[in-house]
């Protein structure tokens, strides 16, 4: 199952030497989510926000270069657990994908995770099979310093925040970003200040602003709970559902730990790692196959994969090669050949058919017929 179904033409371009203030405002104006850092027209990297929160500031001088995050960049063709796990690797929410030697979108981590839906494998998934996040969070009394230091320091995009013990709510890096952009405590007193402040680029005193006490950013908007004994597709659909990255998991009215997007993409990619077997498809995207087909294909060959991965019990190679025989009419008559390499040795099988779903089947179930005679 690969990834272009996901990649969207959500980002903006800069370059390297453009000011974090011009940056953010272009973002906004534009209503993209991504920027991509560009040296003399070569892809250099990403900026993270978070390194944003941990200095003082003059927005309009500080260039982007300063906070640049390298990132690989991912080919239109890969699968969705190899994307998974290079998002995993260079811990980011987004990442570039090419087609052709040019970056032609972006694709999101939440996507990636949402797509992993689509594979048997991640179905059967629960919660307790995903290393949690644990004893994570901060009281209502804390200073913002203190769980900026956390949210950094464990790639946290969500802290609970507790009060006498209990989830009072949660602390978002989107909400402290908002208000390090845009607020100062000044703006509650001065009228002069806001009227200085809508002139003049904006300076952000953090040191002032990680002073001030948790509970003055904590929120319940974003307080979304899952049982410990849930399915961790249940949980992939709520962060989904309320574009988060974060969900406490409970155990009745107790918090036992985070389960995190992070998290996510690191058991997507182990489950990348214990697969013995690649996919490569030819000619599929050159036939007019319809959403529902091509993702019949994918589920297909996914299903079909893993149960030739328990036979053959070592490394091997697909190549599925789609070609449009004729046409009758409305119809099409399709030929699938499909290439089972195993080290060398190599089994095929060659079907037609006038839906997709149907000769693909038969490939398979000769490539298993072959396999057991031998």
């Amino acid at each position: 199952m690969d990834i272009k179904a996901i990649i969207k033409d959500d980002y903006l371009v800069f370059e390297q030497d453009t000011s974090l203030s011009e940056l953010f405002g272009n973002l906004r104006q534009f209503e993209k989510r991504s920027a991509l850092i560009f040296k003399n027209k070569k892809y250099v990297g990403l900026v993270l926000k978070k390194k944003l929160l941990r200095s003082n500031l003059d927005l309009s001088k500080v260039e982007v270069e300063h906070f640049l995050h390298q990132t690989p960049i991912l080919n239109e063709n890969v699968d969705v657990l190899t994307a998974a796990s290079l998002l995993f690797d260079s811990n980011c929410d987004y990442i570039p994908v090419e087609n052709n030697k040019k970056i032609c979108g972006v694709v999101s981590s939440l996507d990636v995770a949402q797509l992993s839906l689509g594979l048997p494998e991640v179905l059967k998934l629960k919660i307790a099979d995903i290393k949690l996040v644990k004893k994570i969070h901060v009281n209502n009394t804390d200073p913002l310093a203190k769980a900026l230091e956390i949210m950094h320091d464990q790639f946290l995009d969500h802290l609970p925040v507790l009060e006498k013990g209990k989830i009072r709510g949660v602390i978002s890096d989107k909400d402290i970003f908002r208000k390090f952009l845009n607020w100062s405590p000044k703006r509650d007193i001065s009228t002069k200040f806001n009227k200085e402040h809508s002139t003049r680029s904006a300076q952000v005193d953090t040191s002032h602003f990680s002073s001030l006490p948790v509970e003055s950013f904590a929120t319940t908007e974003n307080l979304i709970t899952i049982g410990k004994k849930g399915l961790l597709k249940e949980a992939i659909s709520s962060m989904v559902k309320n574009n988060i990255s974060t969900v406490l998991v409970m155990d009745g009215q107790d918090f036992v730990g985070l389960l995190t997007l992070r998290n996510v993409l690191k058991t997507l990619s182990e489950l990348k790692d214990k697969a013995g077997y690649s996919v490569n498809y030819i000619g599929l995207n050159e036939i007019d196959f319809t959403e529902h087909e091509q993702a019949e294909v994918e589920r297909i060959v996914q299903q079909e994969a893993l149960k030739l991965d328990k036979k053959i019990k070592m490394p091997f190679g697909l190549t599925i090669q789609f070609k449009e025989a004729s046409k009758g009419g409305k119809k099409r008559l399709l030929t699938i050949h499909l290439k089972v390499d195993l080290n060398g040795k190599v089994l095929t099988s060659e079907h037609e058919g006038w839906e997709v779903e149907k000769p693909l089947h038969q490939c398979f179930e000769a490539i298993k017929a072959n396999i057991k005679q031998k």
